[in-house]
């Protein structure tokens, strides 16, 4: 963290190497406080929709309900494993070869490696999904993004990361990749915030 790069920074093998805790680094607050905001009022609606559900109802009524508590007893938990990225520590790793992202903490995903292929991009921005229009997300991503099947494919990556921070991952990205030749290209979507 010298030189006042927020993320820990090795260079060795012709490889870099960010890493960063997200207990310890700038952190985008809004999202967090939004959720914690929607799952203060998710849960309790959940929880009443669901005593409400245990009494006699029409049938429209309780197909309704039904449905509602099938999909917000799944939401709560995505919503809450979210919020549990907060503790992890996170990496992205350059190689010649390809990116490596990783994530260590409680129930994190393990380690995956991107080749660099003909559709490799590491992409920071308001990620348009290419339909046009107002179809941007609501927050400033750091992510890979791969060709899939079905379009393109997104691995995202630092997301607690303030938009300055993640800013400052993708230029050190970008700087080395282009000093050692690698062909790994990168994307900036839409206009950023002032950093």
């Amino acid at each position: 963290m010298a030189d006042g790069f927020p993320l820990e920074t090795t260079e060795a093998g012709g490889s870099l190497r960010l890493a960063w805790d997200n207990r310890r680094v700038p952190k985008d607050w809004f999202s967090a406080a939004f959720l914690v905001v929607f799952l203060g009022l998710w849960v309790p609606a959940t929880v009443v929709a669901t005593g409400v559900l245990l009494g006699e109802l029409p049938l429209f009524e309780t197909a309704f309900l039904t449905f509602w508590c099938l999909v917000a007893w799944l939401v709560i938990p995505l919503i809450l494993y979210t919020l549990l990225g907060r503790t992890w520590a996170e990496w992205v790793e350059v190689l010649a070869a390809g990116v490596t992202v990783g994530r260590r903490g409680l129930l994190a995903p393990g380690p995956r490696t991107f080749p660099l292929d003909d559709g490799l991009t590491f992409a920071l921005g308001w990620y348009d999904d290419g339909t046009g229009g107002d179809s941007h997300e609501s927050m400033v991503t750091l992510a890979v993004v791969r060709p899939g099947r079905f379009g393109r494919r997104r691995h995202l990556l630092g997301y607690w990361l303030a938009p300055a921070v993640k800013r400052a991952a993708f230029e050190r990205v970008r700087a080395f990749a282009a000093e050692r030749g690698i062909p790994l290209r990168t994307a900036v979507f839409g206009t950023l915030p002032a950093a």
